[in-house]
């Protein structure tokens, strides 16, 4: 049984969500101790615990503490990750941070998943919808087949998105990551619910994104959604065996001028891109677990907590060492 403290690095819900994903991938068991423990309200939410449940599901694991407030959960995986399943987070939370917990099991396992997800798909202090689809699937489609349909957009505090995934691995025999800066695209998408459309919100967060990137290809949506919001995506793309994505968001808010919100995410893209360093801190952790199954170096914008939380996961499961530093990671397989 793999010991996992779940004060480490960032303390929060990230240290259990990669612990849950490589316990799928390679049917170890685990127990976490003091689930985000670093945050005012530590142990299990709702986002969490359904992405526990969903785990659970795909793996027939035998699973203790599964309920909301626990603050230690022991998971144990009966088979590789397999079937169709559905879950309704029954919040706004999110279902790109849900995702962390099954996307990888259900590509190595060699058999056909199909998902169903209800939740929040563009919120706070997560990957918005456009951000998952354009700048991390990319990757985990090297592993795969991966299709995602959009069914419904979920904002806060509502939500009530609606996600299906397609999921088919076959057998990837990569290099080693390494991600070089070329020629990029850049290309975006500005989503605004259906209510805002009289006060053209998207077109007016995308006309705002051009002024500062006037090379941008930005297309407009409307969307029809439970709560009100807006949200805008950017990113940049190349080509190569590992696709180089820069990515750049912002959600639109009450009182905040759509132009601002435009402006905003463009000046972060700029400033992402403009860096010596290729790869962008929300990246750069999501691509830890990369690493750690084909070897690597990256060289990071920033190397945050979520990026060490994650190596040191990776550590606890599979025979692997990290070399953090400041805009540095590396991984040697033994």
């Amino acid at each position: 049984m793999i010991q996992i403290d779940g004060l480490r690095e960032e303390g929060g819900g990230q240290i259990l969500r990669s612990s849950v994903a490589m316990s799928c991938h390679t049917g170890k068991p685990f127990v976490i101790e003091r689930i985000r423990g670093r945050r005012s309200t530590p142990g299990l939410k709702a986002q969490h615990l359904a992405g526990v449940q969903l785990a659970r599901k795909l793996t027939g694991a035998r699973v203790e503490g599964a309920e909301i407030g626990s603050q230690r959960l022991t998971f144990e995986p009966a088979h590789p990750a397999r079937g169709s399943h559905s879950i309704d987070v029954g919040t706004a939370g999110s279902l790109s941070l849900l995702l962390q917990s099954v996307l990888l099991a259900s590509l190595t396992s060699g058999e056909p998943v199909e998902l169903s997800l209800v939740g929040g798909t563009d919120v706070q202090w997560a990957p918005p919808l456009d951000y998952l689809r354009e700048v991390l699937l990319p990757y985990f489609a090297r592993l795969g087949e991966v299709t995602l349909l959009e069914k419904r957009r979920g904002f806060h505090p509502k939500g009530r998105g609606r996600l299906e995934l397609q999921l088919q691995g076959h057998r990837a025999d990569l290099p080693p990551l390494a991600l070089q800066r070329g020629d990029l695209r850049l290309q975006g998408r500005s989503v605004a619910c259906s209510s805002l459309q009289d006060r053209r919100v998207a077109e007016r967060q995308a006309q705002a994104a051009r002024e500062v990137l006037p090379e941008l290809e930005i297309e407009t949506v409307y969307a029809d959604t439970h709560s009100t919001g807006s949200v805008l995506t950017l990113w940049a793309e190349g080509e190569g065996v590992w696709p180089v994505r820069v990515g750049a968001d912002q959600l639109g808010a009450r009182g905040v001028p759509a132009e601002q919100i435009g402006h905003k995410a463009a000046r972060l893209l700029q400033h992402r891109l403009e860096a010596p360093q290729p790869v962008e801190e929300h990246l750069a952790d999501n691509l830890i677990p990369f690493l750690a199954l084909f070897g690597g170096r990256l060289l990071c914008q920033e190397v945050t907590p979520h990026t060490r939380g994650n190596a040191y996961v990776m550590e606890q499961f599979l025979p692997v060492r990290f070399q953090l530093g400041q805009h540095e990671v590396a991984c040697e397989r033994f």
